[in-house]
């Protein structure tokens, strides 16, 4: 009995050797979770019959640092959940790794060659409910988007003096302030550029915003010619924020702006609406925080980024991912990878 007892002992503990040299040779392995060894006493009646391996576990709520790669098809998951995959023979696999890469066809694998399941999304990006279906990014040129507003926010400087050349004129840096200028696209996904020139002027927190498109001054009021007239007047209050109220002020009641563009018959025309309802006039340095626009400059190979997960007690947000798809995540796996 003695002897059968330290047996039972010895095998536990190469049962447990074998488990923790397991998770030393996977350090490295992408979504690797470690495993233990959970013993339990052996009796026979009141009799001591030594230990015996009752099972093997591993740690799915410890999650382990993510390390970015540099691939917009590496992923990491954090916290609970599985990604779902399907094999050539229609099996669904689950799997931590978010090692990925994209096939021929251009649908998402994993290195076993399993295709990456997920929800599509409408061209709005909502999530489309139903059957989950395979990850495909299309290899096809993205149709260009033009550009139809700008969103604009900066800082003027409330200490700067007016310019000491009383005629603006772009090419002239003593005739303005400060300047900005932002690339935007037509209809075709050809470069274009905005350019606004702030002018301060002789009334207290008023300036003069000037626009030009490729160089050539932009018909602001749609005249049909440029002239003197097409000027912006932008108003600060004495908070330092637009005062929309202000009898001198341009902007409409929301703080925009529209730039028509002719482009005919090449492109079609622009209508740019630029938001500056967040500028302001401090005494600090002229500085831009924000210049962001609505517009896809063609590709002849799409950018793409993961959503969040679709089906999670937890929904993980993805580092880089994809306009046309979500992907599902499920906690409850039939099979583990």
């Amino acid at each position: 009995m003695s002897f059968s007892i330290a047996l039972s002992g010895l095998n536990a503990s190469n049962s447990e050797l074998n488990t923790i040299s397991n998770n030393i040779a996977n350090v490295s392995t992408s979504g690797f979770k470690e495993s233990r060894t959970e013993f339990a006493s052996v009796y026979s009646g009141s009799e001591a019959g030594g230990v015996e391996v009752v099972g093997v576990s591993q740690n799915f709520e410890k999650s382990g640092t993510v390390t970015g790669t540099g691939r917009s098809l590496d992923m990491a998951l954090s916290g609970n959940g599985f990604f779902v995959l399907e094999d050539n023979k229609g099996q669904t696999l689950y799997t931590r790794s978010g090692i990925f890469n994209m096939n021929a066809d251009g649908q998402i694998i994993a290195n076993n060659g399993a295709a990456l399941k997920g929800y599509s999304v409408d061209g709005n990006n909502n999530l489309m409910l139903g059957s989950v279906g395979t990850v495909q990014i299309s290899t096809a040129s993205l149709q260009a988007k033009a550009t139809d507003s700008i969103d604009f926010v900066a800082n003027l400087d409330a200490r700067e003096n007016v310019p000491t050349s009383a005629t603006f004129d772009p090419t002239d840096s003593n005739s303005y302030n400060h300047s900005y200028t932002t690339p935007v696209f037509d209809s075709l996904g050809n470069p274009h550029t905005v350019s606004q020139y702030f002018v301060k002027t002789a009334n207290t927190n008023e300036w003069n915003l000037y626009v030009y498109v490729d160089g050539v001054q932009a018909d602001l009021d749609g005249s049909g010619t440029a002239d003197a007239s097409d000027v912006e007047t932008v108003v600060f209050g004495n908070d330092g924020t637009l005062d929309l109220g202000a009898a001198s002020n341009t902007l409409t009641v929301d703080g925009n702006y529209n730039i028509p563009v002719t482009l005919a018959p090449v492109a079609s025309n622009l209508d740019i609406n630029v938001n500056l309802a967040s500028i302001t006039q401090y005494g600090s340095d002229f500085v831009v925080s924000k210049n962001s626009l609505m517009a896809i400059p063609p590709e002849t190979m799409p950018a793409f980024e993961w959503r969040t997960m679709a089906r999670s007690t937890r929904p993980i947000p993805m580092a880089n991912h994809s306009f046309r798809v979500r992907l599902c995540l499920l906690t409850s796996p039939l099979l583990r990878i």
